[in-house]
């Protein structure tokens, strides 16, 4: 067994500045990428409340926050924002979260998505945020508001639900609502200072079991078959995304196998490429020897259809574990990028933790950060297991990096992870809402914003 510590990930901003801590970042060079349609012109905020009984938010207390969270998209993204109000369809109310309230608050949405176009927004609606202040829920329960706002509006306009919990510490959450807002709108708020030397393409798969409650009883369901595909570039950016729901695990592999074929294959003749490093990250269920061997299959086919040369390392992440990777010096607290090596296919990370950054420690947490565990599931073409677990924890080091969730939030997980289990468990319980209201779904799969944080 051995030990090695890998150092924090420079970001890069706007203006060429790189940093560690992306509030400062942003604030000394502003977003590394702002879409031209928002850079010309502005984003638009539309507040909309939704009380139910016991709970209700004042509209003056509302339109307070989202000029706060303008104030924010001035000074760290560098764009103009203009409120839109709408009068009395701004405020909402539904009587419970019953398939009949919560289908009715779906056609009061659909009428503010309507009005917005009938007062010629229309050509501006990818510029467009629909704030929804609301009731948090429990996430077993779909038919809410937040499922709905989803549904209604997609990613154009994006969405954006704000609870009672992120109005229970304002000035954290104005920075985190904003980075939400330009994010979705394909904003790249900051990427990796280096591109990643190990990989060309990083593509993450997401499987993840979904429980929830039936409107008809108290007990709860549970749904397995389900996926996603997150492509990042080697710079840490989202780049993609796919999601499905399939009724059968062949179905969920062989969809699997056939999205990693296509994503390899248009990254070769884009950059006419003559050999490619491909990394894929799991998370949720242990990779099944299945998959393997259709993931091997659709490789082998490219290599010879299109003779070049692949290096592919499949790794699976889970913090499912109870080791903590503690450091006496930082008051048994654990050392960021430190990792612990057990054998060349398996491996303990803990990503987040203490750094020292010239004389200050920062601390990432305010409670412990879990240790992730890291295992070489298999590799393809020339690389040795060794250096494909090495590269692997040096990658899962940099993502964890790359969240963008918001300015004061740390994920303890690489976003290649979190992203696409993140997206086939919201596009599984869109799916039960919109049954349960008897509405259609959103049509599309794929994903080039990520409209779903």
């Amino acid at each position: 067994m051995e030990y090695d510590i890998i150092p924090l990930p420079k970001r890069k901003f706007g203006n060429d500045i790189t940093d560690i801590v992306p509030v400062r970042g942003l604030r000394s060079g502003g977003p590394y990428y702002t879409p031209g349609n928002v850079k010309e012109d502005r984003v638009y905020l539309v507040p909309v409340i939704v009380n139910i009984p016991e709970f209700s938010l004042g509209y003056d207390q509302v339109l307070e926050a989202v000029e706060e969270v303008c104030t924010v998209l001035k000074d760290y993204f560098r764009i103009r924002s203009e409120v839109i109000e709408l009068g009395k369809s701004q405020v909402l109310s539904i009587a419970d979260y019953s398939a009949s309230s919560v289908h009715n608050l779906y056609y009061k949405l659909n009428e503010i998505k309507q009005e917005l176009v009938r007062r010629g927004y229309r050509e501006k609606l990818s510029n467009i945020a629909i704030l929804v202040f609301t009731r948090s829920t429990a996430p077993q329960i779909k038919v809410t508001p937040y499922y709905v706002t989803k549904i209604v509006f997609g990613y154009k306009p994006i969405s954006q639900v704000i609870t009672e919990k992120a109005m229970a510490n304002p000035k954290m959450s104005y920075t985190n609502i904003a980075l939400g807002i330009f994010t979705k709108m394909g904003g790249i708020p900051w990427r990796l200072n280096k591109l990643m030397p190990s990989t060309d393409l990083i593509i993450g798969v997401g499987r993840t079991t979904l429980r929830y409650r039936r409107l008809s009883s108290r007990g709860e369901v549970v749904e397995s078959q389900m996926g996603s595909v997150a492509i990042m570039r080697s710079d840490g950016v989202f780049k993609e995304a796919r999601a499905t729901v399939v009724r059968t695990k062949d179905e969920l592999v062989n969809w699997i196998a056939e999205n990693i074929s296509r994503t390899i294959n248009s990254f070769i003749l884009k950059h006419a490429l003559e050999e490619i490093n491909v990394s894929i990250h799991y998370s949720g269920k242990k990779v099944s020897r299945e998959e393997m061997e259709s993931i091997e299959e659709v490789v082998e086919e490219i290599k010879r259809r299109e003779n070049v040369r692949i290096n592919v390392k499949i790794v699976h992440i889970t913090d499912d574990i109870p080791h903590r990777l503690l450091c006496e010096r930082y008051n048994m607290y654990p050392l960021s990028g430190f990792c612990w090596i057990l054998s060349e296919q398996e491996a303990y990370i803990t990503p987040l933790g203490a750094s020292l950054v010239g004389s200050k420690v920062y601390y990432s947490f305010t409670g412990i950060p879990h240790t992730l565990k890291v295992t070489l599931v298999k590799t393809i073409g020339s690389l040795t297991p060794r250096d494909a677990l090495i590269d692997s924890l040096h990658e899962i080091q940099s993502l964890t990096f790359m969240h963008l969730a918001g300015l004061n939030i740390n994920i303890n997980e690489p976003v290649s992870t979190k992203y696409s289990r993140e997206l086939a468990y919201l596009v599984k319980s869109l799916e039960i809402t919109s049954k349960a209201i008897a509405v259609q779904p959103l049509a599309t799969t794929t994903y080039d914003k990520l409209w779903f944080l």
